[in-house]
């Protein structure tokens, strides 16, 4: 079981309070998986800047990155998706952390692939991880066609950044939870209902 939460932005930009309830957002995540913690921030010119490391989100919020990553929050990013890791396949290590990259994709995964030794072997791959996969599934053969090959649960939010999209997908076997905040501007997920409540 791993944890996504992210807060999406419609144009307005996002404060310097919205870090701390970023912070907030990836502690209670941690719940959810505190293996690692790892974090994408979209930016207007259509980057992803990504920043994980091992175990919870103290430890995360300890890296320099990730200080960096915080102070352009503000001014940078118009989505921000964070990630909570609990292994069920490969080493517990930063490699293995999400986001996952490849080429244009950008991605966060919540979920088992239980094809996914067929699937490596189907496109002579070698990654640790399921996640890893899917990342490059979607980047080379796209979401339409890794959707109707893979057999599993899952959860993906990821960043195409030839599209300068944020775009989630998810079956029945995983939950990801959205919510429009008061001003009606901002997106907010997570997959556990109640971090919503609380960053509500």
């Amino acid at each position: 079981m791993c944890g996504i939460i992210g807060l999406l932005d419609s144009g307005n930009g996002f404060f310097h309070s919205d870090t701390q309830l970023l912070f907030g957002m990836l502690l209670l995540n941690s719940f959810r998986g505190a293996h690692s913690t790892g974090v994408m921030g979209l930016s207007k010119d259509g980057k992803a800047d990504v920043v994980k490391a091992l175990h919870d989100p103290y430890q995360w919020a300890q890296w320099q990155l990730s200080s960096d990553f915080v102070k352009r929050m503000p001014t940078r990013y118009w989505a921000v998706v964070g990630h909570g890791r609990l292994a069920t396949q490969g080493k517990v290590n930063v490699r293995n952390a999400h986001p996952f990259i490849h080429k244009h994709i950008t991605l966060v995964h919540n979920g088992t692939i239980r094809n996914f030794a067929e699937l490596q072997k189907e496109y002579d791959t070698n990654f640790d991880v399921d996640s890893h996969l899917m990342c490059w599934m979607i980047a080379e053969i796209g979401i339409k066609e890794t959707v109707e090959k893979i057999n599993g649960a899952f959860t993906f939010v990821y960043f195409d950044s030839q599209k300068n999209t944020v775009n989630i997908i998810r079956n029945s076997e995983r939950p990801l939870h959205l919510a429009l905040n008061g001003f009606e501007d901002r997106i907010m997920i997570s997959s556990t209902r109640d971090v919503l409540k609380w960053a509500e």
